[in-house]
């Protein structure tokens, strides 16, 4: 369905208004001012409003969202198969690499920047990066065992975006203290440190170097994730602009 159709046919109430499937709890007070201001805009959507929108018919849900221009098939179940693909990642179920069902302990993985669609450089394409055969080298006997090092290029680009984060994070630290946050930043951190260490300098196969690329992936976006999240609700409160739609950013399925 297009945006034309799900406008038109959206849901009236009997009194002529338009009808909304967001209702706040009881108990205002103790909720912070950017759930309060963020339900004040949604107030004003119903579940027709969207740029596209889908019907699910195995769970008779409907399904819209308000930037993409397609719907992706949501990860659903509790009970998945994890597993590691051809490409180190976790399919629909890793979320660098698909929307996932939105979890208030995580709220900022939803702000995970999308793959983008056009590279124009190595800079664009790194964090993405399917490593293969050729951005090894080798040396004589580890060409024989096939295990090498990524190729300087790649890890002096990988350290050019990670220098960035690891300032921003400094100064992040400053002026939060949420115990969660902190730890999370800390071990994605620690992760990308380790998997930076790894690609440089341990000759492993072409398998093994993939996991470390896609870990140190993992980690860079998902620590990006929460210090942009952080940085949009902090706006959120203090700022009298209105609430937009980012449309790099993965989302998730609410």
């Amino acid at each position: 369905m297009t945006q034309e159709n799900l406008l038109k046919n959206r849901k009236k109430r009997e009194d002529g208004q338009s009808s909304t499937m967001f209702t706040l709890p009881s108990g205002l007070a103790k909720l912070p001012d950017s759930v309060l201001k963020l339900h004040s805009f949604l107030s004003e959507l119903s579940f027709s409003d969207g740029v596209c929108g889908t019907f699910l018919p195995h769970t008779k849900e409907y399904i819209t969202s308000p930037n993409c221009k397609y719907t992706p098939s949501p990860p659903m179940g509790s009970m998945r198969d994890l597993y590691h693909r051809s490409n180190a990642h976790y399919g629909d179920d890793d979320p660098v690499c698909w929307p996932q069902p939105f979890n208030p302990n995580y709220p900022w993985y939803s702000a995970i920047t999308r793959n983008p669609t056009n590279f124009t450089s190595l800079a664009d394409d790194i964090m993405w990066l399917d490593l293969r055969d050729s951005d090894l080298t080798y040396t004589v006997e580890g060409e024989k065992r096939k295990e090498g090092v990524v190729k300087k290029e790649l890890t002096n680009e990988l350290e050019s975006q990670i220098a960035p984060l690891k300032r921003r994070t400094l100064a992040w630290h400053q002026t939060n203290r949420d115990e969660l946050k902190l730890r999370f930043v800390k071990e994605h951190m620690d992760t990308i440190n380790l998997c930076l260490t790894h690609l440089k300098t341990v000759s492993a196969s072409i398998r093994v170097q993939q996991l470390a690329l896609t870990e140190l992936q993992r980690g860079l976006l998902s620590v990006q994730a929460l210090l942009d999240y952080t940085d949009l609700e902090s706006r959120s409160i203090t700022s009298d602009a209105p609430l937009s739609f980012k449309g790099n950013k993965m989302g998730a399925f609410v």
